[in-house]
């Protein structure tokens, strides 16, 4: 005879095994074992529970076995009475076997649910993480296979590039910013016209960073006080959106914060990381001031940050706290808008037109 089982929660179809007549339920179990080894693999036999797939006298529908299941009620009917191993299977299916039916029910047990949940997971998420790849507009994933190819002789054993690893010059031109300042152009236009923040925010700003130009003197003498600085900015900005009582909750700023890409093979940390629902600005410090470095790991960190969010307009800032590099990404190419705060000091103006240029990037 020819029996259609049914492994409940393997999220599978029904599978068949051929037995004897007079072979018992432990045979059957044996049998089950033998014919899905890879999922029960060192699963011993006695220790599945079987279970006839009949409702009111009738074997279940193979089409209709899931939506069944999923009615506590009739669930618990089904389940109600365990095949007992020593049963002959011509006591249990002595009458038609019928057509396009499940005549078994098989419980997977505690620890291979699990396993198979995990495994239905991991089937999922690559699903997803296929469907999502497939979706990457095609002009983005040919520039971004160029660009692993550029960074790939500094790929760790995971396969992905260290953002700390490159250098400005080993990325592909489409990624760098050697033509210059931008001068026209959407980007352009929301850095000339940002108009500053408002004078209680302003002023609120510049009494925190007088605090700080009195506790440490030279903002710009090392690298944690010119952080101390830069943070000041970044909170003040960021708090003015609670204020305002405009997305508080989608605006967030990290510090340190990773970022690993899939299709992109790289990742590594930006300094700091502003974001206001998908809308990202990758900060990073210009250390030792080298300004190339400092713009490698940004664009990096935008590639990555437009891969997750699926999203072609990210920023990037470059700053050593004296020079100011506003960055946005295109699926074009990058573009480069510099600021500054001069060295003698955090004077009033020059403060509100690097915080303005921040709020505006945020609030477009």
């Amino acid at each position: 005879m020819k029996l259609f089982c049914w492994m409940i929660g393997a999220g599978s179809d029904a599978f068949s095994v051929s037995m004897a007549p007079d072979d018992t339920i432990d045979d059957l179990k044996d049998a089950i074992c033998v014919k899905q080894s890879d999922d029960l693999a060192n699963v011993q036999a006695n220790k599945i529970k079987l279970f006839p797939a009949r409702i009111n006298d009738e074997w279940v529908g193979a089409d209709k076995v899931e939506t069944l299941l999923e009615n506590p009620t009739l669930a618990r009917e089904l389940l109600a009475k365990p095949l007992l191993s020593t049963k002959r299977l011509r006591k249990v299916f002595h009458d038609d076997l019928g057509e396009d039916v499940v005549h078994v029910l098989q419980r997977v047990v505690h620890e291979m649910q699990r396993k198979i949940e995990e495994e239905q997971q991991k089937a999922d998420v690559a699903f997803q993480e296929a469907e999502r790849i497939a979706n990457i507009p095609a002009k983005r994933k040919r520039d971004w296979t160029i660009l692993n190819n550029a960074i790939a002789s500094k790929q760790g054993k995971d396969g992905n590039t260290a953002f700390s690893a490159v250098e400005y010059e080993s990325l592909p031109k489409r990624f760098r910013i050697d033509d210059g300042e931008v001068t026209q152009g959407p980007f352009h236009k929301l850095m000339t016209e940002a108009n500053g923040i408002d004078d209680n925010s302003l002023d609120e700003l510049m009494k925190t960073l007088e605090v700080k130009s009195w506790a440490y003197n030279d903002p710009t003498t090392y690298e944690a006080t010119r952080v101390q600085f830069m943070s000041a900015i970044f909170e003040h900005v960021v708090h003015m959106f609670k204020k305002a009582g405009k997305d508080s909750e989608r605006v967030r700023l990290s510090i340190q914060s990773k970022l690993a890409g899939s299709f992109v093979k790289a990742n590594g940390v930006v300094d700091f990381l502003i974001s206001r629902g998908k809308k990202t600005v990758c900060v990073v410090e210009a250390k030792d001031w080298n300004f190339k470095k400092g713009s490698a790991q940004s664009v990096l960190g935008m590639e990555v940050a437009a891969e997750i969010n699926n999203e072609e307009h990210v920023y990037g800032v470059v700053t050593n706290y004296v020079e100011w590099r506003f960055l946005k990404r295109t699926d074009d190419g990058i573009e480069r808008f510099s600021d500054g705060i001069p060295e003698n000091g955090s004077t009033r103006d020059d403060v509100n037109r690097i915080a303005g240029r921040l709020h505006a990037i945020l609030d477009d």
